[in-house]
């Protein structure tokens, strides 16, 4: 699989199909490891199990980070969650979840790459969509209302995300403007 490093173009392909998934991410960004030191902006958690983290992008009911997947080069998004947990259900339900999550492929829906713990609290790694969230489109980008074809498009889109999500018998809890990528 022909990949190269986003910023100095190093040919990454030697690795960037380790996992078997590159067909399935053909927009994925790739960085080398010197151009990934170089972007890198020190946070609370610098490595979790196979994943270098870039910078933290989000916080919510955990903290989001880009990251660099070590084995393929590939940048991802690791959400690190924390749960109270009485007697290990709320772990179980995720990890349930989680696995009946990584069947789910949609252009719509970011595909789950991995789940798994880490000091106690679970983590989720999905493919990075660059462009950020509905929310950053409204204040950041459109700096108000959302031009209306713009708008309709994004709305189709996740609309249409939702609706085979639902037709897999999955409920998404979270629908919000910071979880619409």
């Amino acid at each position: 699989f022909p990949a190269a490093c986003s910023e100095c173009l190093a040919d990454l392909s030697y690795k960037a199909n380790s996992d078997g998934k590159a067909h399935e991410l053909k927009d994925a960004v790739y960085l080398c490891d010197d151009c990934f030191e170089m972007q890198r902006i020190p946070t609370a958690v610098n490595e979790i199990d196979d994943y270098l983290t870039l910078r933290e992008i989000g916080s919510g009911t955990g903290t989001v980070y880009i990251t660099l997947q070590k084995a393929t080069g590939r940048l991802v998004a690791l959400k690190m969650i924390f749960m109270e947990d009485s007697g290990g259900k709320a772990q179980n339900r995720f990890s349930r979840g989680m696995r009946s999550m990584e069947k789910i492929i949609h252009p719509n829906i970011a595909l789950l790459l991995s789940q798994g713990i880490y000091k106690g609290g679970n983590y989720l790694v999905s493919e990075f969509l660059e462009g950020g969230n509905a929310r950053q489109l409204i204040t950041e980008k459109c700096k108000g209302p959302v031009p209306p074809k713009l708008a309709c498009k994004v709305i189709s889109d996740v609309l249409s995300g939702l609706e085979y999500f639902h037709q897999t018998n999955h409920v998404h809890r979270a629908i919000k403007p910071t979880n619409i990528l």
